[in-house]
């Protein structure tokens, strides 16, 4: 079963045990100080996630950057051969 192990209410790491019960007990060691509690993680929720006790939120994720503006250059018939040709190694007598 995947645990998480959580601080303020944020999942801060994860762990693979075989029951709840053996995460607790393995918390109550102090094997994780900066941890407050462990749960049960539930599909689709991992580290950086939020857990109130209660209610599993996952946390908003950043807008993609905008992709690059594709080059405006312009190439020949024989310049896109050449580049062609030296990406794949052929060598031309030109």
């Amino acid at each position: 079963m995947n645990i998480a192990i959580i601080k303020d209410t944020v999942v801060i790491n994860t762990a693979i045990f075989n029951n709840l019960a053996s995460a607790q007990a393995f918390s109550e060691m102090d094997v994780w100080p900066e941890a407050d509690t462990v749960a049960e993680l539930p599909d689709g929720f991992g580290i950086g996630d939020f857990y109130d006790g209660e209610v599993w939120t996952k946390q908003e994720q950043p807008e993609p950057p905008d992709p690059p503006e594709p080059e405006s250059d312009t190439y020949t018939l024989a310049e896109l051969t050449e580049i062609v040709n030296n990406m794949l190694g052929v060598e031309t007598d030109v």
